[in-house]
């Protein structure tokens, strides 16, 4: 298990309106957070580029830690509430933080696989 790892989507389909839930291998979100601008983004495929529609900033979105029952690390939890008027397409959701360990210092991106909104 390494920061940053999605965990295994529960399912790759969805609808409008649906709750999409990916959860990832996280770290400490308090480390350094002033360096670090979201913790999450919202990105859809538009002629082969990732566009960003929305971030933790936005109401549609959630992002909140739990222990893993492990040693180290958390697990970050991210709900993305599609719009009922959403694009049919392909989205993925991606996850920022920093790195807690003093000698593993740095920040971290991972990016869930790609969901479809049909």
């Amino acid at each position: 298990v390494i920061v940053g790892d999605a965990l295994p989507l529960p399912r790759t389909t969805y609808s409008a309106g649906d709750l999409v839930t990916v959860e990832f291998w996280s770290d400490n979100p308090t480390v350094n957070h002033g360096e670090v601008s979201n913790f999450l983004s919202v990105e859809r495929q538009v002629e082969g580029s990732w566009v960003p529609i929305a971030t933790d900033a936005d109401w549609e979105t959630k992002i909140s830690w739990r222990d893993n029952g492990r040693a180290a690390g958390l697990i970050a939890q991210v709900l993305w509430q599609t719009p009922k008027d959403i694009a049919v397409g392909t989205y993925r959701l991606k996850h920022l933080g920093r790195l807690a360990a003093p000698d593993a210092a740095g920040s971290f991106e991972v990016i869930s696989p790609s969901i479809e909104i049909r």
